[in-house]
């Protein structure tokens, strides 16, 4: 029994890339597909194999490989295995291992820095592309939520992909099979940006059709990899796959309501999701429904089928206020907005009573919101007196303008008021004023368009 061979099984044949570690293989991932994610090393662990996928995060034995996409028990999986495993008392079944969310690393603040131009600078090609905010109306994601969201769109450089010096983003340089360094790639297409605590932390594009190679969706280097969590105060969540889902659940519940875009159907919460997870009242499981297919029970269409179900009932297994609710037309989110399907009232009839009674209450609060922010409020205290502002106007989308001595002699004061200027909240209001560079002096006046 081999790593290498149950992938197979499973329709996930893989490629012999490298002759590393004793041969290594890249091939489609059985729990979130894709192409050459799935990294296979047959020769580890005594010919057993080990693997790990790029995406998904998960890794481990052929022991692991039978409990994550074939749903074998311990003892199970254990008695394929010809290597030992610890001994147990006569007639013990093997303890369920509790889950353990891993602490994902965050991004750096100069990627940070490189990243949020980009996204402001998309955000403003996205709101100049017609075509594009037409598409995504289409899943349920208006003009509004697009601004909320802070979607975006790349055009290119003269239509064709970017390519940027790795190491001004703070990122390894890496080196091609010449010896020359390697740039870092920035395609064109849709650019979606995850923020954690007001603060980018992801940006994954949707790249262009058509596309002549590589995924359709593209994570930036140097991102989080932790999932996409909209709402992260809210006491319930509807749990998706795609981003865009999440974004278009997001803005037809409001705040209330938080959602959670995975990127994989396999992707586990991080430390910081479970956190949030752990704290809420509900959460609907609304991940990817795949209707039957057909040639029997044996298929490799079949057998991939049930171990997607088997993905799918993990939220269940692991979170005691988590339920299963698909969506009632089509596969996922987008397909049921295409069939006429309101989000809003097919997530508030799987919430519980309970919840929907303080959700109401909350709603009726805020039906007023205040005219300024009360962020930007705080914001223009923190900016009195320093030397700090902020250019909106050019091609660039952005830039800090500062006084150089001033900010090296106050780094750690600086360096928190230049991530809150990216704030969305705060990104959304300048962008609003009738001024190009905005500072303490001017971020109060209003300008409603």
């Amino acid at each position: 029994m081999n790593v290498l061979k149950l992938a197979e099984e499973d329709g996930c044949t893989g490629r012999k890339v490298s002759t590393r570690k004793g041969g290594e293989y890249h091939g489609p991932c059985p729990g979130c597909g894709g192409k050459d994610r799935f990294l296979i090393w047959p020769e580890q662990n005594g010919g057993e194999g080990s693997w790990w996928c790029r995406i998904c995060g998960q890794g481990g034995d052929l022991i692991q490989y039978l409990r994550e996409f074939r749903g074998m028990s311990f003892k199970d999986a254990a008695a394929m295995s010809s290597r030992p495993t610890s001994p147990k008392a006569p007639g013990a079944a093997p303890k369920p291992q509790a889950f353990v969310p891993r602490r994902m690393e965050s991004p750096k603040e100069m990627w940070r820095c490189k990243s949020n131009a980009l996204v402001t600078w998309a955000h403003r090609k996205l709101l100049q592309t017609p075509s594009a905010l037409d598409m995504l109306a289409t899943r349920g994601i208006g003009l509004e939520a697009v601004k909320a969201f802070r979607l975006g769109w790349n055009p290119g450089e003269q239509g064709r992909d970017c390519y940027r010096d790795r190491t001004a983003w703070g990122l390894l340089e890496e080196f091609k099979d010449n010896g020359k360094p390697k740039k870092l790639w920035i395609p064109r297409g849709l650019v979606i940006p995850t923020f954690r605590d007001g603060l980018l932390y992801r940006v994954r594009i949707r790249r262009a059709a058509p596309r002549e190679f590589g995924p359709k969706y593209y994570v930036l280097p140097g991102s989080g990899m932790g999932p996409m969590i909209l709402h992260e105060d809210a006491k319930a969540f509807v749990v998706v796959e795609a981003e865009l889902d999440a974004i278009a659940c997001a803005a037809a519940t409001g705040s209330t309501i938080g959602a959670v875009g995975l990127g994989s159907i396999s992707t586990k919460p991080d430390e910081f999701g479970h956190k949030v997870f752990q704290k809420s009242l509900c959460i609907l499981n609304a991940l990817d429904f795949e209707p039957a297919q057909d040639g029997g029970a044996d298929s490799k269409a079949a057998k991939s089928e049930k171990m997607k179900k088997r993905i799918r009932g993990w939220w269940q297994k692991n979170y005691s206020q988590a339920k299963r609710w698909p969506v009632p037309v089509g596969k996922d989110p987008g397909e049921a907005v295409a069939e006429g399907v309101q989000l809003r009232e097919w997530i508030r009839a799987g919430l519980t009573p309970a919840f929907l009674v303080a959700a109401s209450k909350k709603e009726k609060r805020a039906e007023a919101p205040a005219k300024i922010p009360q962020a930007v409020i705080e914001f223009q205290r923190e900016l009195t007196g320093k030397p700090i502002s902020m250019e909106l106007s050019g091609e660039s989308g952005a830039e800090l303008i500062f006084d150089d001595k001033w900010a090296q002699a106050h780094w750690n004061e600086f360096r928190r008021l230049a991530d809150r200027f990216w704030e969305p909240e705060i990104m959304e209001w300048m962008e609003a004023l009738p001024v190009n560079r905005v500072s303490a002096e001017n971020i109060l006046k209003y300008c409603k368009n």
